[in-house]
């Protein structure tokens, strides 16, 4: 409904959600902690996270692809 004083209409959006989406995603998270923790050679943390966060992108793709071929 419209704002009784200025007439504006609000909206809302709504994304849908979406493996594709999902996925690349995670692949950009992956990319970034890749290149935050070249940046930081000397910190085994965050490389251990990068080298997870990978992982797990490359688990998601996996299961993504051989179950949700059509999606």
């Amino acid at each position: 409904p419209a704002h009784p004083e200025t007439g504006a209409v609000k909206s809302k959006v709504v994304y849908k959600r979406s493996f594709n989406n999902m996925v690349k995603d995670i692949e950009a998270e992956a990319i970034d902690m890749k290149k935050l923790s070249d940046e930081h050679p000397d910190d085994m943390v965050l490389h251990n996270l990068a080298d997870e966060l990978k992982e797990i992108f490359n688990t998601l793709r996996t299961h993504v692809r051989k179950n949700y071929k059509d999606e």
